[in-house]
Parts: structure tokens; C-alpha cells; sequence
């Protein structure tokens, strides 16, 4: 915050699972006026993780909606197992008044046809609910029910306007490359993405900041693959944003991307554009 003052403005953020979000803690943040991002599986949350959680990480998320120095954001990641909780989930959050609601699939496990039937069915329960109760501005809370960006080939943003920070101190690009290469900081892929301890970060020059950007900057659908071919090939590549790091499992190899997250990112695009025709009952 020093050192941004004359410069172009910091902006801070975390991602958390709120098991350590006490009120010294929150304070801190608000101080500091942090995007926060909770990973909170709505109606899933006691089967996909820590059982007991769901009533707790409810009450703190309306805590942090309460004050007007945080931006929050939660992202709720759904399973072939957990997919029937998506719509309930989505409505749970929506009534909360989460201003920014994320949706992931997860790519560790194949997604078999009755998976996407449901997908598809849950999408639009959610999709029906959330059109008859529009947040502020008539803006859907969930990103993915807005408008698309134009045609454009999605190109990762780690590293060229925003770094995390692991709890060990090490830097990296974007918080998902901290969780990927988890227990194998020394491989060689891991080094190339590593930029280094927070202390000796600070004051890159020139040279030392191209260094950094250098591998991240190769991380465009034109470098991915799926076991059909190159992404390049593919003629919905142009609307298509699947994340590297969320399309391969952890330490899989980046941008190799399966094929039933192919299918599920589809069904994802064929829902927002299916929002944007229909009207609020």
C-alpha cells in the first residue's frame, strides 16, 4: 500500500474456506478493504468436505456481506456425486445476497451422461429462480448467466496483473497454481511457474519481471489439447474460457484438458446463452 501510493492503486484478495474467519481476522480484512472469495458448497458442503461446516460458513458469509469494506465472492465446485445439490446450492446463496457467485465442475472424475442430463436440468431450475429474482441492477449474481465478452480466445491473466502468495511465502501467478503443484515445489514444472519468496519480490527490474511473465503468457487455448486434438481445431474455441489449472487434475499435466470437461463446459455455455432468451415467470 506504501509503495502503490503514487503508482497505480494494489487491491488485495482471499481465497479461503472460512474455517479461520474470527473477527480479528475480519477486521483486518475490512482495514484493508480485501476481495473475499469463499469456497462454499451450498447444499453439498457437509458431503464434500468438513461435515458440520454448512451452518457455520452460512453464518460467516452473511457476516461478511454485512460490511461494506469487503467484497465477497463465493465459488461452489460440483461433482458427478453432488450435482442434484446445484440449483438448491445456487438459491441458498442467491438468497443470501452473494453479489458474485462462481460455479466450477470438477475435472477429477468423468462425467457420465446421467451426470450431464442432470447438469443440464439443475442449470435450469437454478437459471428459471434466479430470472423470476434479479439482484441489484437486474445483474444475475451468477457470473455465468451473464452476457459473454465477445468472441475471443481465452488467454490466462496469471502473472501479467495479479500474483498469490502461498502460506510458505512463495509467489505464483494465480492462487490455483499454489494448490496444483502442492507437495512437488521442486519439480521442474513447479520452478518454472515459482517466482519466488515474498521478500525477494518486491523490487523485480525489468528483466526479472519479463522473466516472470515468460511462462505464464504461454497459457492460451491455442497451447491446450484434449485427447481429440488441439483446443486450436476445436470451432468453439473462440467461446470457450476452460481454466487450465481447473481442467487438470492436481500435478496433471497443464493444458491437457479431458474430454468430459469439453461436455461440461458446453452445457455451461448452452445454459447462459439459454438464460439470456428466457423472461421471469
Amino acid at each position: 500500500e506504501r509503495r502503490s501510493a503514487s503508482r497505480r492503486p494494489v487491491r488485495f484478495g482471499l481465497t479461503t474456506n472460512g474455517s479461520l474467519l474470527d473477527d480479528r481476522v475480519v477486521s483486518f480484512l475490512e482495514e484493508h478493504r480485501f476481495r473475499i472469495q469463499v469456497s462454499f458448497d451450498g447444499l453439498a458442503q457437509d458431503l464434500s468436505r468438513r461435515k458440520g461446516s454448512r451452518r457455520v460458513l452460512t453464518e460467516r458469509i452473511a457476516r461478511l456481506l454485512r460490511s461494506p469494506a469487503l467484497q465477497v465472492e463465493t465459488n461452489s465446485v460440483f461433482t458427478p456425486r453432488t450435482v442434484t445439490f446445484l440449483s438448491g446450492s445456487l438459491k441458498l446463496l442467491h438468497d443470501l445476497g452473494v453479489p458474485e457467485i462462481h460455479l466450477s465442475l470438477s475435472s477429477l472424475d468423468p462425467w457420465p451422461r446421467a451426470a450431464l442430463a442432470e447438469l443440464r436440468r439443475q442449470l435450469r431450475a437454478y437459471g428459471r429462480y434466479a430470472r423470476s429474482r434479479p439482484g441489484p441492477g437486474g445483474r444475475p449474481p451468477l457470473d455465468l448467466f451473464r452476457p459473454a465478452n465477445g468472441n475471443a480466445v481465452f488467454i490466462c491473466v496469471a502473472g501479467s496483473d495479479r500474483v498469490a502468495v502461498a502460506p510458505d511465502g512463495t509467489v505464483w501467478g494465480c492462487h490455483l497454481f499454489i494448490d496444483h503443484f502442492w507437495g512437488r515445489r521442486r519439480s521442474t514444472e513447479a520452478r518454472r511457474y515459482n517466482l519466488g519468496r515474498i521478500d525477494r519480490f518486491q523490487n523485480p527490474s525489468p528483466s526479472r519481471l519479463a522473466e516472470i511473465r515468460a511462462p505464464y503468457a504461454g497459457l492460451s487455448a491455442f497451447r491446450f489439447r484434449t485427447p481429440d486434438g488441439p483446443c486450436w481445431a476445436c470451432p468453439d474455441v473462440g467461446d470457450c474460457a476452460i481454466c487450465p489449472l481447473d481442467a487438470s487434475p492436481p500435478g496433471g499435466e497443464i493444458g491437457l484438458i479431458p474430454a468430459w470437461t469439453c461436455r461440461t463446459e458446453k452445457i455451461l455455455r448452452e445454459a447462459r446463452d439459454w438464460f439470456q432468451t428466457i423472461r421471469a415467470f
